[in-house]
């Protein structure tokens, strides 16, 4: 016989709905700092299911965010509709599902007979429904150590984190309701222009993406070298002389330093895989050490660039008169002869990557 055991504890906008009573039971009494506006046990869903579930939570409009812990989806038709339902009414849903490895689906069998989901139909089922977000849609914010929030667009810095989806009324709607100082239960504070700053960041970022860069790092978020291994680029001076003595030309990283700070430079030396060319396009009037012990063995190249000759310019202009949708998203404002001040300073600022003057 199906049950379905339903609490409804009025502090809170949380609605919960699990199949399994154990961890109803565990997700009741665990202390996150938040409550269950409806907390649901739905046992084998012989007469009721999660689609009527989540029906009676929308009906509530103290309802502000569900949770789904799910073994497989049971009148998906239905289901489906709700979850469309919640994305109109801008309710998120949150579905985490049991069985997605062996031992997982076995124990899914023995607990309810249900066959689970795989992972690839739950990514398709939820991205036709919004009921989740892949995290390539989200934001991670952290707090830095003088209380501001800052966007982790890299998702590395430490400590504890809170996730936003990526969108301006996203963020404009986490500040006004002060999600980020009861999400990290402390004051924090937000730079005014915090939304502007997280929208260039992303499309700077975009941009070099698009452009033919595979890994894009912000120097304000720290070094933050990717894995070259996962790139394809050997990491071991070993490895890649053996290559290249079998014949074989190995993949090498090309890095731009474009910062100017101090202290970059042997960073990226000593991060840099064998073989690597760094070109250093940064302007750094301060000077800098490292050791060129550790380039030599590695075999770095190591480029400084200022200016341009006439050849060069020639090639360029050649190049971009073949494929000028190449470039096209490199302009991103074009002005006359009056504006040009103001396009100086909306590039010192970053609003601006380059700028077209006609005249």
């Amino acid at each position: 016989m199906s049950r379905a055991f339903s609490y409804c504890l009025r502090a809170s906008s949380w609605t919960s709905r699990a199949i399994s009573g154990s961890a109803f039971s565990t997700l009741l009494r665990a202390r996150r700092g938040f409550g269950f506006r409806l907390a649901v046990s739905s046992g084998q869903e012989l007469v009721t299911n999660a689609a009527d579930y989540v029906d009676y939570a929308l009906d509530d409009p103290g309802t502000r965010i569900i949770a789904l812990l799910m073994e497989t989806p049971r009148a998906v038709p239905r289901l489906r509709r709700s979850l469309l339902r919640a994305a109109e009414q801008d309710v998120p849903v949150v579905i985490l599902t049991v069985g997605g490895s062996p031992r997982g689906r076995d124990m899914v069998a023995a607990h309810s007979g249900a066959l689970a989901g795989e992972h690839a139909a739950w990514q398709a089922f939820c991205a036709a429904t919004g009921a989740v977000r892949p995290v390539a849609d989200m934001i991670r914010f952290v707090v830095a150590p003088d209380g501001m929030v800052v966007a982790d667009l890299k998702r590395r810095l430490p400590g504890r984190g809170m996730w936003i989806t990526a969108t301006r009324q996203a963020l404009r709607t986490a500040i006004a309701r002060k999600v980020f100082g009861r999400g990290f239960k402390r004051d924090v504070k937000a730079a005014p222009d915090m939304i502007e700053t997280t929208e260039r960041l992303l499309e700077q970022g975009a941009l070099a993406a698009r452009l033919g860069a595979d890994v894009v790092l912000d120097p304000a978020e720290g070094t933050g070298f990717p894995d070259f291994a996962e790139l394809g680029v050997p990491t071991n001076p070993l490895q890649r002389a053996a290559s290249i003595g079998m014949g074989s030309e190995p993949p090498r990283a090309a890095i731009f330093e474009a910062v100017g700070k101090p202290g970059m430079i042997p960073q990226i030396i000593d991060a840099a895989p064998p073989g690597s060319r760094i070109v250093v396009a940064g302007v750094n009037a301060q000077g800098d050490r490292f050791v060129p012990a550790l380039a030599i063995v590695k075999e770095l190249e190591l480029r400084f660039g200022f200016g341009y000759s006439p050849k060069e310019f020639a090639a360029t202009l050649a190049r971009v008169a073949r494929s000028p949708e190449a470039v096209a998203p490199l302009i991103t404002g074009t002005v006359g002869v009056e504006g040009v001040t103001g396009a100086i300073d909306a590039l010192r600022i970053g609003d601006q990557i380059k700028v077209l003057i006609e005249h």
